[in-house]
């Protein structure tokens, strides 16, 4: 059965758009944030305007390199996403990223989150393996692990 499954390239590009909007939204409302928080806890007669302007830029400077890390990450870790179903189970790889690997006898719960990815529960400390709806055959995968529940 050993079958790779990858997000395709259209659910690619919502997603990338997705991300998009985040950070937009993470640009306008991260900057009001720390204004409010200079002049909301009277950083301001603590430290000299100069110095402020100074924080505030290097604050501006540090949000943007991190968004842009952020947006970086998150669609690599999209894009490079594979689940991998065998006999044995089932492996989740994702570039720099340790494989999952969730055998079909540990796995003692199976959810499908409307609208959101199926939570594989496994072990015995409860851990999950989350499977994005946006993944390739979303229904052929959800089919393929009950069934092996169901052995």
């Amino acid at each position: 059965m050993n079958r790779i499954y990858r997000i395709p390239d259209q659910a690619l590009e919502q997603i990338r758009q997705q991300i998009g909007r985040q950070i937009r939204l993470f640009r306008i409302a991260l900057p009001l944030i720390g204004l409010a928080a200079v002049l909301g806890f009277g950083l301001a007669g603590t430290f000299s305007w100069p110095v402020l302007i100074g924080l505030y830029l290097l604050y501006l400077i540090i949000l943007g390199v991190g968004s842009m890390l952020y947006r970086r990450a998150q669609y690599d870790s999209w894009a490079t996403l594979r689940i991998m179903l065998d006999d044995d189970g089932i492996t989740r790889l994702e570039a720099g990223r340790k494989p999952v690997v969730v055998p079909y006898t540990s796995i003692v719960g199976l959810h499908d989150v409307p609208g959101g990815p199926l939570v594989v529960v496994y072990g015995s400390r409860r851990k999950s393996l989350g499977i994005p709806r946006e993944i390739e055959s979303f229904a052929l995968i959800k089919q393929q692990i009950e069934a092996h529940l169901k052995l």
